[in-house]
C-alpha cells in the first residue's frame, strides 16, 4: 500500500524488537538514505523492523590455560537483513578481537574469568551482546604428582605448582568399597603443593584396601583443572580420637618397630605434625623444648596403645601463648627409648 507517497511492506510481522517508520518520496531513497540502497534496491522503504539482535555461542566455556575456544554468531534480524559487519572483543583472549562472523581458535593463556563481546551491524543499525564471566580459564593439571610414605605411616601426596592456581583439591577413592572419588581436602595457595592423609596408614599388604588418589588445581570456586594421574597405596584407615592434641591412631594393625619421623611441614608455620609408631603399648612423654632445654609444651604424657600416631603442635606454649620464631627441639621417650629431632618455627 501507499501512504504519503511512500511504499511500505505488504506484510508486517509482529516482531518484538522496536522499529521506526521511515518516510521518503519514491525514487529518493538513494539520496535520502544512501546507506540503505543495498537493502531496498527496488526503491521501496519498509518498516525499520530488522535491526540486528546480537547473540553468540561457543564450543566451550571452560578451557585449560593454553587452550582455545571457537565462537559462532547467532545474531538474528527477523529473517530479512543479515548483519554485514562483526566486531568481537575477547578479554584475556589471543587475538583480543576479530571481525570474522565465526572466529575460531581464540587462545586463553591467563587463568581467570573473561568477558566476551559481539557488536553486529546491518543497514538498519547496530546491536551489542556482552557476556561477563563467560569464559573460565582453569590452571593446567599439576605435574610431578607422587604419593610417598613408609609402611606404618600415612601417605604424603606431593605435586608441582600450577601457574594461576589458588589452591588444590585432593580426591580419594577407597577400593573396592567406593565407586567414585570424593574430595577429602583442599589446600589454599599456589605453593600449597603437598598433603598428608592422616586418616590412612600404609600397610603394603594387597589383602587390605587400595586407596587411590588424584589432585586438581583450582581457581577459586570458578573451576578446576583436569585431574592428575591416579596413584594408589594399600593400607587401612585410622580411628580418630577427639582430644586436645588431635591424636590419630590405628589399633587394628601394629607397626613392627618404634620410630619417630621428622615433623611436617618444617618449618612450622605455625602448626606442624609429628608422627611416631609403637610396636606395643607404652608410657609416652613427648614434649617441645627451647634451646635452653626448657619444656615449652608437653604434647603427650601417658599410656598409649600400639599403633601409628601423629600429634599436631600449634606453635603455642603450655599456657596457650604464641612462641616466637626460632629453632626448637622435640623429644619422644618411651621406656628406655628416646628420639630427639629439631624443628623450626616460622611466623
Amino acid at each position: 500500500m501507499r501512504y504519503n507517497n511512500v511504499v511500505y511492506a505488504k506484510q508486517v510481522h509482529n516482531y518484538a524488537r522496536p522499529y521506526v517508520i521511515e518516510e521518503a518520496t519514491m525514487g529518493g531513497i538513494e539520496s535520502q538514505h544512501p546507506t540503505r540502497k543495498d537493502c531496498y534496491p527496488d526503491g521501496q522503504i519498509y518498516l525499520s523492523m530488522y535491526l540486528p539482535e546480537a547473540d553468540f555461542t561457543s564450543d566451550k566455556t571452560r578451557v585449560t590455560a593454553g587452550g582455545y575456544v571457537s565462537y559462532s554468531d547467532q545474531s538474528s534480524t527477523g529473517g530479512a537483513i543479515s548483519p554485514d559487519t562483526y566486531n568481537w572483543q575477547f578479554t584475556g583472549g589471543s587475538p583480543g578481537s576479530s571481525t570474522l562472523k565465526n572466529p575460531s581458535q581464540i587462545y586463553y593463556y591467563t587463568v581467570g574469568v573473561h568477558q566476551v563481546s559481539l557488536t553486529v551491524r546491518n543497514c538498519e543499525g547496530t546491536d551489542n551482546e556482552t557476556k561477563s564471566n563467560y569464559i573460565v580459564t582453569v590452571p593446567q593439571t599439576p605435574s610431578n604428582f607422587q604419593v610417598t610414605g613408609n609402611i606404618g605411616f600415612s601417605p604424603t601426596l606431593s605435586w608441582s605448582a600450577s601457574t594461576g592456581a589458588t589452591g588444590y583439591k585432593i580426591y580419594r577413592k577407597q577400593f573396592p568399597e567406593e565407586s567414585e572419588f570424593t574430595c577429602i581436602a583442599t589446600t589454599t595457595g599456589n605453593d600449597a603443593t603437598s598433603y598428608t592423609d592422616y586418616s590412612v596408614m600404609i600397610t603394603g599388604s594387597t589383602s587390605d584396601d587400595h586407596f587411590r588418589y588424584k589432585v586438581t588445581a583450582a581457581y577459586y570456586s570458578y573451576g578446576e583443572s583436569d585431574p592428575t594421574n591416579i596413584i594408589g597405596v594399600y593400607g587401612q584407615t585410622f580411628q580418630e580420637h577427639q582430644n586436645v592434641d588431635k591424636m590419630l591412631m590405628d589399633v587394628s594393625r601394629y607397626p613392627q618397630e618404634f620410630s619417630m619421623s621428622q615433623n611436617f611441614p618444617n618449618p612450622a608455620n605455625p602448626s606442624t605434625s609429628i608422627e611416631f609408631t609403637l610396636p606395643e603399648a607404652a608410657d609416652i612423654y613427648l614434649a617441645v623444648y627451647n634451646l635452653r632445654g626448657q619444656v615449652v609444651k608437653v604434647l603427650i604424657a601417658g599410656s598409649i596403645q600400639a599403633g601409628c600416631h601423629h600429634v599436631v603442635w600449634d606453635g603455642m606454649d603450655q599456657h596457650g601463648n604464641d612462641l616466637p620464631s626460632g629453632l626448637y627441639i622435640y623429644r619422644l621417650k618411651a621406656g628406655n627409648r628416646v628420639f630427639t629431632r629439631k624443628l623450626t618455627l616460622l611466623r
